[in-house]
């Protein structure tokens, strides 16, 4: 049964472990479902990226913001080395809260051949995208849900996987709603050479985020 199973790694180098908890039904859900190595070390995680095919996962969870420091330039071009020749890498969990606005971040995405730009960090009600997305079963995800999310502007609508509509608001206990930018999402998913590279910026942990995961994942 093991050899049938989907390998997946979940890349956690900063050793983020307050976010167990938090996660644990997406982590337990994965390892039900997969082989699952949870890896801390840059230098183990290259190795199993470039790995025999009998040996690498099938796709990778990044779970902070490590690979986009520049002392982890090597890992992060193992990544991307690993989607084109057929991987597949989500960036989730706690990943967002680690990606810098601004200029960094579509340097970041730029080397997976992405115009992808960090856009606004605010809560608001998404929907999901009515024309399903290339390379993901969308069947079963909610409709909708509201999410705390650093969302990413400059992609195509096609690969938006959640987007608000004309009547979505902030939603804060702070401050007065105001519209937002419907042409941003929080949670995109695309295809890069021969693999897929799939982004998640829900801050909280949404138990929809989690099935939203899993589906990245193939599962």
């Amino acid at each position: 049964e093991e050899r049938t199973r989907p390998k997946f790694m979940i890349l956690g180098i900063l050793q983020e472990h307050f976010l167990d908890e938090g996660y644990d039904w997406m982590t337990s859900s994965i390892a039900s479902k997969a082989s699952v190595v949870r890896v801390e070390d840059a230098a183990e995680a290259k190795k199993l990226l470039a790995a025999s095919a009998a040996q690498r996962p099938d796709a990778v969870l990044v779970i902070d913001g490590a690979v986009v420091e520049p002392r982890y330039r090597k890992l992060r071009a193992a990544l991307v080395t690993f989607t084109k020749q057929g991987g597949t890498v989500v960036l989730g969990a706690n990943f967002s809260n680690g990606l810098p606005w601004g200029e960094k971040t579509a340097e970041f995405f730029a080397q997976w051949g992405l115009t992808w730009q960090s856009g606004n960090y605010h809560r608001t009600t998404v929907h999901l995208n009515p024309n399903g997305i290339p390379g993901m079963d969308t069947q079963g995800l909610d409709e909708s849900y509201s999410v705390k999310a650093l969302n990413l502007k400059n992609v195509h609508p096609s690969l938006r996987v959640y987007f608000p509509s004309s009547s979505s608001r902030t939603e804060s206990h702070v401050y007065e709603p105001i519209p937002v930018d419907t042409a941003q999402t929080p949670a995109a998913f695309v295809h890069v050479g021969r693999g897929y590279l799939g982004y998640i910026g829900d801050v909280n942990g949404e138990d929809p985020t989690t099935k939203l995961i899993l589906r990245m994942l193939g599962l």
